[in-house]
């Protein structure tokens, strides 16, 4: 068996996990066992390892089982053999990394540390305005220049502006030459806070499981490499750019 690797962005949780990890400490020191407790704790044959490494320096830990009528894990240092009793919610939040720690978020800033986002879809742009942005249930937006709200533009920057991760691809992620379908600038005054850029696949790329034809990719700064978006919210969007970008 291959084993297999996924690289995506960490959220607050993984920060809080890092801290825990360097700072990890035992509920028991059971020292040295014997053969027969060691595979009792479920540590011969183990292929769960947690390996932390700080610098040149590196310790592995192998996993074993949870402990008689509790959720703690066994633990045994792979260099000095001494088995320890930890904590399972560093370990459980290890095993379902891809549900617990992936940072789902596309853009760094908050709605109201913008103003302004330039809109582009091959050679049309249009450039949208947030008033009234610290006042949460009193914003709205409207072409740049203008004070009259507008249902339109509002509505869908609330969907752009809610958009998530799905999931997160390889970096160095290949599109084979595939053209974005749209591309957002978003400011605040005269500085450029992020910029996003959507793609839609045409056609399956590798073994189709991974990316589909007719799924949404972007990426953004806060990104860093290309994610795949929530397929019903990202058509909205795309279906409604022709709208946006109209004539008015």
């Amino acid at each position: 068996k291959v084993a297999q690797f996924k690289e995506f962005r960490g959220n607050e949780t993984t920060e809080k996990l890092v801290t825990e990890l360097s700072n990890l400490t035992a509920l028991r020191v059971l020292g040295k066992v014997d053969g027969a407790k060691l595979k009792a704790f479920g540590l011969v044959g183990s292929k769960k390892k947690l390996v932390l490494t700080i610098g040149s320096a590196k310790r592995t830990f192998i996993i074993g089982n949870k402990t008689h009528g509790n959720m703690d894990y066994y633990v045994q240092d792979s260099q000095d053999e001494r088995v320890y009793v930890i904590k399972p919610k560093q370990m459980q939040n290890l095993k379902y990394a891809q549900y617990r720690l992936i940072d789902r978020r596309l853009y760094e800033f908050k709605t109201e540390d913008i103003d302004k986002v330039v809109v582009t879809a091959g050679e049309k742009s249009k450039g949208l305005s947030q008033h009234n942005r610290r006042k949460k249930r009193e914003a709205f937006w409207s072409l740049v220049g203008s004070e009259k709200r507008e249902d339109l533009y509002t509505n869908w920057m609330t969907k752009l502006l809610r958009l998530r991760v799905s999931d997160y691809l390889p970096p160095g992620f290949d599109l084979k030459g595939l053209k974005p379908i749209m591309k957002a600038e978003f400011s605040l005054g005269s500085k450029v806070s992020e910029v996003l850029t959507m793609y839609k696949m045409k056609s399956d790329l590798g073994d189709g499981k991974q990316v589909k034809e007719g799924d949404y990719l972007v990426k953004t700064g806060h990104t860093r490499s290309m994610v795949k978006l929530t397929k019903s919210v990202a058509g909205e969007i795309a279906r409604e750019l022709d709208s946006i970008l109209g004539e008015k």
